[in-house]
């Protein structure tokens, strides 16, 4: 089970229990976020990708193959898990999932690429039109780190966090409780919080791959499930149906709930993930 942006593995707090009845369950703080370290590293997909696949070979050591599922930026980092590690994932379980789709009218950038630090590393400054460049474009990295520390100042005040949750449990708000506020702004005391979130920010965490990218190489035998929130005002299930273009042959389940739907409708979460489940003959 992986987290979204933000969250942690205590998100998962209303599904262990029932899955664990029958499967082993693991749920994992991805780098950056939760329990885990926060290293000052470039955070990218690949990175969690990386991560996950390291910890089911390493940790979970699994006699057959694994689902995962995750929620958002979790989502996106399970799916990229499962295309570089087709020898240890069946299925992929995409609960609102994040990550962007490729616009063939503008050209794909280099992987890994930050126009503003290519800029500055080029070594020397051929004019001065350049130089007054490279200068905006150090002024523009300022004033953007600036404004993001301010943002995430201003994010971990424990009411910004339950107004932004009650925005996206769209149908019920119950479980926007004190125990989830103070699971998510308990990470953000780490002394690289503010660091690490202005990094993953700044570069938005997925620059290169997209998921149309990554349908297209994941394993044609591995399961997919959308399993979506229909009333999520931040990925709507227009993504979904994307999805399903892409990949005809993944099973979908709407559920009634908004951004969060594994914690905002439990219930029918877990029912759907144990049908799924089921099929995969884990």
């Amino acid at each position: 089970l992986v987290h979204g942006f933000g969250a942690n593995w205590y998100h998962w707090r209303h599904n262990i229990p029932a899955l664990s009845k029958r499967h082993r369950v693991y749920a994992v703080d991805l780098l950056g976020f939760g329990l885990s370290d926060k290293p000052i590293v470039v955070y990218s997909g690949d990175l969690w990708a990386k991560q996950l696949s390291d910890f089911i070979r390493e940790v979970v050591r699994p006699r057959t193959k694994v689902a995962l599922a995750g929620n958002s930026l979790g989502g996106f980092a399970s799916l990229a898990a499962a295309v570089a590690a087709p020898e240890l994932v069946q299925g992929v379980a995409l609960l609102n999932s994040a990550g962007r789709f490729s616009d063939p009218a503008v050209p794909k950038k280099a992987i890994g690429g930050d126009e503003d630090d290519e800029l500055l590393s080029a070594g020397t400054v051929a004019s001065v039109g350049t130089l007054t460049t490279a200068i905006q474009a150090q002024i523009k990295k300022a004033f953007t780190r600036a404004v993001l520390g301010a943002s995430f100042y201003f994010t971990k005040q424990p009411a910004r966090v339950r107004q932004v949750l009650e925005q996206v449990y769209a149908s019920d708000r119950s479980n926007v409780d004190d125990a989830l506020i103070e699971s998510i702004l308990h990470a953000a005391d780490d002394k690289n919080a503010q660091e690490v979130f202005c990094r993953i920010v700044s570069r938005n965490a997925l620059p290169a791959v997209t998921i149309d990218d990554l349908l297209s190489r994941l394993d044609p035998d591995a399961r997919v499930l959308l399993l979506w929130g229909e009333k999520d005002p931040w990925i709507r299930s227009t993504v979904a149906d994307r999805i399903q273009e892409l990949r005809p042959c993944a099973e979908r389940v709407s559920i009634d709930a908004g951004h969060c739907p594994h914690d905002e409708a439990p219930d029918a979460v877990n029912r759907a993930l144990e049908e799924w489940l089921e099929g995969l003959l884990l």
